[in-house]
């Protein structure tokens, strides 16, 4: 519950400050995947537009709950028609415990026609015997 909870949030966050850019009748399009860490602790990448707005953004949350902790290092990026747009952008090294998420976004201009947009998040873990120590998940395609 709580993650559905944290995750709503930070799409709700998300989509009010594309919208506030955006005529009154947009549509917004997203695609989102999700990411176990561990027992406690997992990772969501989010990729949107408002088809209006001017650009693509995508980002990520990751949260712990109970005592759960985990040390990563992440990065986002976008992919444009399976190429990257943009160079990966990234917080550095963070420690991330119940209470303390993470939080983090890149943007883009959306191109004129239909492209297909993902978010990409990679993510670096220094040390934990039950994750590896490094993943990548990305969002399926947004067609915009």
């Amino acid at each position: 519950m709580k993650h559905k909870a944290k995750m709503g949030a930070l799409v709700g966050a998300a989509t009010l400050s594309v919208a506030a850019l955006a005529t009154p009748n947009a549509e917004a399009a997203s695609r989102t995947a999700h990411y176990q860490i561990g027992t406690k602790c997992y990772a969501d990448v989010y990729v949107h537009t408002n088809n209006t707005g001017p650009d693509v953004e995508a980002f990520f949350g990751i949260f712990c709950e109970g005592r759960g902790s985990v040390m990563v290092t992440p990065w986002i990026g976008l992919r444009k028609n399976g190429h990257a747009n943009g160079n990966p952008r990234s917080p550095g090294l963070r420690i991330v415990d119940e209470g303390h998420g993470l939080t983090y976004s890149v943007a883009k201009k959306n191109d004129s026609g239909k492209q297909c947009y993902q978010g990409i998040l990679s993510m670096d873990f220094p040390a934990g015997p039950e994750i590896p120590h490094h993943k990548t998940i990305k969002t399926p395609c947004l067609n915009v």
